[in-house]
């Protein structure tokens, strides 16, 4: 299957629960709702894209979640972005249907306060038993207060 083939293809799986922002080479951007990620997840990896990373950005107003997928069968990126409100952020784990999710959103939890519902274990990564580091070092909010 080439590229544009297999492009379409999850494109026609994902279609009812995305909104296309935007494409840039070989990476795709999609709002998705954060009450569907766990489907855009699932059709994805069950499709054979693996999931690389997930991105925490903290705007003014919401959270910014971009879960980055590669295709390795064509090299491109399929990258849903969930945004969440700053004063209640909290979006569905899709660590029980991609186990290397959990660590990535055990440390997103642990340095921005991002809440993952259903998640196996949101214990410390990095900041367990060490009392220097302050809680949720990476939000905004904090910092405006040092």
């Amino acid at each position: 299957m080439n590229p544009i083939e297999r492009k379409k293809e999850l494109f026609a799986a994902i279609q009812e629960n995305i909104e296309l922002l935007s494409e840039k080479r070989k990476r795709i951007y999609f709002k998705v709702d954060a009450k569907n990620i766990t489907n855009v997840a699932k059709i994805l990896f069950t499709r054979g894209v693996r999931l690389s990373t997930i991105t925490a950005i903290e705007n003014i107003e919401t959270f910014e979640l971009i879960y980055h997928f590669s295709d390795d069968l064509t090299g491109c990126y399929y990258c849903p972005k969930v945004f969440v409100p700053v004063e209640k952020p909290v979006v569905p784990s899709i660590a029980k249907i991609i186990e290397g999710a959990s660590w990535i959103e055990r440390e997103i939890h642990e340095l921005f306060g991002v809440g993952f519902i259903d998640h196996p274990g949101l214990k410390p990564l990095l900041t367990e038993n060490n009392e220097k580091i302050p809680k949720k070092p990476l939000r905004v909010e904090r910092r405006k207060h040092e």
